[in-house]
C-alpha cells in the first residue's frame, strides 16, 4: 500500500487541476479569444515594409609569402573581415560615402543605413566577402553597393601598398581588391517586416499558454477571496 500511495497523490493533483480547468473553462476560453483575436486585429493593422537587397562577392588586398618563412603566416590578409566592417563604421568612411553622388543621402542617413542596412560576411573557406545592402527602395540597394564598393577600394589597395613597403621578403604574390560578383539591380523582395505569419504563430502559442493559467489564477483570488470572507464572519461570531 506504502508503494501505490505517491502515484494515488498524484492522480488526485492531477484531479484537483482539470476540475479547476473544467470549472473555469469558460474564462479560459474567453482569455484565448480576447488575446488571439485583439493580436491577430493589430497584426493585420500593422502596415508591412518590403526589402530589396543588392549583394556583391568582394576579395580584399593580401600577400602570400614565397618561400614561406613561418607556416603559421603563409597568408596576410591586410583587410580582415573585422577590419572591414570598421572601416565601415568609420566616420571618415560614412561621412565621405555619398560626397559627389547622385544620392540624396544625409550623414545622419548614411550612419544609419551602414549600421541597419549593410550586412558583411566572409564566405567560409575562402578569401571572399559578400556584401549585402537592402532597402525599401528597389534601386537604392544597387546605388549603395556600387559607392561603398569604389570607396572601399583605394583604401584597401592603400594599405597593401603601405604594408609592401615595410615588408622586407622579396618573394611574395600580391592580391589587389577585386571584385569577383558586381552587384545587379534586384528583381525579388527579400524580406518583409513584419513576418505576419511568424507573429500568428508566437500569438498563438502565448494566447493558449496564458489561457491555461487563467483558471489557476482565477481560482486562487477565489479562494482567497473566500478566506477573507470566512475570517471576517468568524471575527463577528466571536
Amino acid at each position: 500500500m506504502r508503494d501505490d500511495q505517491p502515484f494515488l497523490d498524484a492522480e488526485i493533483d492531477l484531479n484537483d487541476y482539470l476540475d479547476i480547468i473544467l470549472k473555469k473553462k469558460w474564462i479560459m476560453i474567453t482569455v484565448f479569444l480576447v488575446l488571439f483575436l485583439s493580436g491577430t486585429l493589430i497584426n493585420l493593422l500593422t502596415p508591412t515594409e518590403k526589402y530589396y537587397q543588392a549583394t556583391a562577392i568582394f576579395e580584399n588586398p593580401r600577400v602570400e609569402y614565397l618561400p614561406d618563412p613561418n607556416p603559421q603566416m603563409r597568408i596576410r590578409e591586410i583587410l580582415n573581415l573585422e577590419n572591414t566592417i570598421v572601416i565601415f563604421r568609420s566616420v571618415p568612411f560614412v561621412n565621405t560615402l555619398f560626397k559627389g553622388t547622385k544620392l540624396k543621402i544625409s550623414q545622419n542617413e548614411a550612419q544609419r543605413i551602414i549600421q541597419n542596412n549593410v550586412s558583411l560576411k566572409k564566405i567560409f573557406g575562402t578569401y571572399f566577402f559578400e556584401l549585402g545592402v537592402s532597402s525599401k527602395d528597389k534601386e537604392r540597394p544597387l546605388a549603395i553597393a556600387q559607392e561603398i564598393l569604389k570607396k572601399l577600394e583605394p583604401i584597401a589597395n592603400d594599405a597593401l601598398k603601405k604594408y609592401i613597403l615595410n615588408f622586407e621578403a622579396e618573394d611574395i604574390i600580391v592580391t589587389n581588391f577585386r571584385i569577383f560578383d558586381p552587384p545587379v539591380m534586384p528583381d525579388r523582395i527579400t524580406k518583409v517586416v513584419p513576418n505576419k505569419k511568424l507573429r500568428t504563430i508566437l500569438l498563438l502559442l502565448m494566447s493558449g499558454f496564458l489561457a491555461l493559467w487563467s483558471p489557476f489564477i482565477a481560482e486562487f483570488f477565489d479562494r482567497r477571496k473566500h478566506r477573507q470572507i470566512s475570517q471576517f464572519v468568524k471575527n463577528i461570531d466571536t
